[in-house]
């Protein structure tokens, strides 16, 4: 299985397990962007979390990895500033998906099956 298929179901998964929180929201006459918007929070506070984790162990890793580095410096601001953007945005768009289809919950169908 790819990764990114790994992810996508693993997002799908979390969605499936919040359906139930998410059908009450929407029974009690929330709009499909409060919806999205939820979900999307959700997920993005997570990736943040994450990114910043990753920036903080990179800068502290600098000395080691500057061994195996050859042409670019160990703090290049342009990696600090590039590949937390793009894993923000991939994790947007990871997040996207799911909010969608959270939006799109019709909580009377979603409430019965439980």
């Amino acid at each position: 299985m790819f990764i990114p298929q790994a992810q996508e179901a693993d997002a799908v998964n979390a969605l499936n397990v919040r359906i139930s929180p998410i059908a009450w929201v929407v029974r009690t006459r929330a709009d499909a962007p409060a919806v999205r918007r939820m979900v999307i929070l959700h997920g993005m506070r997570l990736a943040i979390v994450g990114v910043v984790i990753g920036i903080v162990g990179a800068y502290g890793l600098t000395r080691f990895i500057a061994s195996f580095l050859f042409g670019v410096k160990p703090l290049d601001p342009v990696a600090f500033a590039v590949i937390p953007l793009l894993l923000g945005g991939v994790a947007f768009l990871a997040v996207w998906v799911p909010a969608q289809r959270a939006s799109r919950v019709d909580p009377v169908i979603a409430l019965r099956g439980q």
